[in-house]
């Protein structure tokens, strides 16, 4: 599908990660499987000490307002925040998502970001990791299975994988359809799976039937 005119023109924008790792001045979730080589500051963290604080992530109300007015300073047109990175931590609330802001205090960190991008004039996008290394229907990662495994992580058996997958989907219907139009969705870990285990084709198919005029990335 051709990129849409705006995103080929657009050049300049903001990508935030933004989760209970920042408190602590971590990379997102890398240092839970024990670093990576193409991040050599990651730290590494154990499984358990990666996550033991994750629900008092409390944030200051109205950061991404003063992050987009800047933004718009600087000259960006549009403003990328991570709904969720590869642990499982969700910026927004969801029946499908038991991990999260909703469960960290009630708070909706997309739906404040997408307000302040909106006020400010800025194109709205979304990531999503496709990976999950704490839903246990991935499954989730343990401390046992270090060195990260890459391409060689567990697969679930069917009945698992299948409500993996219908958790995922839903949480991306509500992406799409809580929050008004979404400009661009941002995939990231796909590497884990092949296109065919991760249903790539129908999920674009429904998720352009949510939003037929979003720019979506190479990495589904």
């Amino acid at each position: 599908m051709p990129t849409p005119a705006w995103f080929a023109a657009a050049r300049f924008g903001l990508f935030v990660h933004w989760g209970p790792y920042s408190r602590h001045g971590w990379e997102p979730s890398w240092p839970l499987v024990g670093g990576i080589a193409a991040f050599p500051y990651c730290q590494d963290v154990p499984v358990a000490t990666y996550y033991a604080d994750a629900l008092r992530f409390a944030p200051p109300p109205g950061a991404p307002r003063e992050w987009m007015r800047l933004a718009r300073r600087a000259g960006m047109t549009y403003a990328v925040l991570t709904t969720k990175h590869h642990d499982g931590f969700t910026l927004f609330p969801c029946a499908e998502s038991t991990f999260g802001v909703a469960q960290a205090g009630g708070y909706d960190l997309v739906g404040e970001f997408v307000s302040a991008a909106r006020a400010e004039g800025l194109r709205v996008g979304l990531y999503y990791s496709l990976a999950d290394w704490r839903h246990p229907d991935y499954p989730a990662f343990t401390d046992a299975m270090r060195p990260y495994p890459f391409l060689a992580y567990p697969r679930a058996e069917p009945a698992r994988w299948a409500r993996f997958l219908a958790d995922m989907r839903s949480q991306l219907t509500h992406l799409l359809t809580a929050y008004g139009l979404i400009d661009l969705l941002w995939f990231d870990g796909g590497w884990e799976r092949s296109p065919e285990e991760w249903e790539a084709r129908a999920l674009e198919a429904h998720l352009r039937r949510l939003q037929p005029g979003i720019v979506l990335n190479d990495r589904l």
